[in-house]
């Protein structure tokens, strides 16, 4: 059995957090997580999330930083599994700038991240994107892509597109 449980958004008044718990969701954040632009057919979606087999993580990320929480029940031998989302743009700007400082490891996806939520910081829900918006968000995904891929070749890769984006000649995120 595949269900999911979903846990409603918090749509609390966003808190004035600690460097503790800012440095705290980082490292989860690098750790366990993923920073990425994705495409669902013709509609293009942003988030962070992390994956855990901890409840009280999941709780926690969704009580203090908003978002969803689903629950995927253990299957064979495998443990129940977490997911906290944060897919927002109004609430990943300022989480991502607050964060940004203390990420070592997907520092760059969540640079990118953040520039991606700025330039289509106004959703244009209901209009036909322009074929240029497809162009530019088509190569969002395509760098989350390479970013966030795993296999073979991937570290080379991802080290050669980190490279370029940080390097001399990149666009300095």
């Amino acid at each position: 059995m595949n269900a999911q449980v979903s846990l409603s958004v918090v749509k609390a008044e966003p808190q004035v957090r600690t460097a503790e718990e800012l440095a705290y969701f980082a490292g989860i954040l690098d750790g366990e997580g993923t920073c990425t632009v994705y495409r669902v057919r013709d509609v293009y979606n942003c988030c962070i999330s992390v994956g855990s087999t901890s409840e009280a993580l999941a709780l926690w990320l969704h009580k203090n930083f908003k978002g969803t929480t689903s629950a995927q029940p253990a299957v064979d031998n495998k443990e129940e599994k977490w997911q906290w989302q944060l897919r927002e743009k109004e609430d990943l700007i300022p989480l991502l700038r607050l964060i940004i400082p203390r990420l070592i490891i997907k520092s760059v996806q969540a640079r990118l991240l953040l520039k991606y939520c700025m330039t289509f910081r106004a959703a244009r829900r209901g209009r036909r994107l322009t074929a240029a918006d497809h162009e530019l968000r088509g190569a969002y995904c395509e760098l989350f892509s390479v970013l966030n891929g795993r296999g073979h070749n991937s570290n080379k890769e991802r080290a050669a597109l980190i490279a370029v984006l940080t390097g001399e000649d990149g666009l300095r995120l």
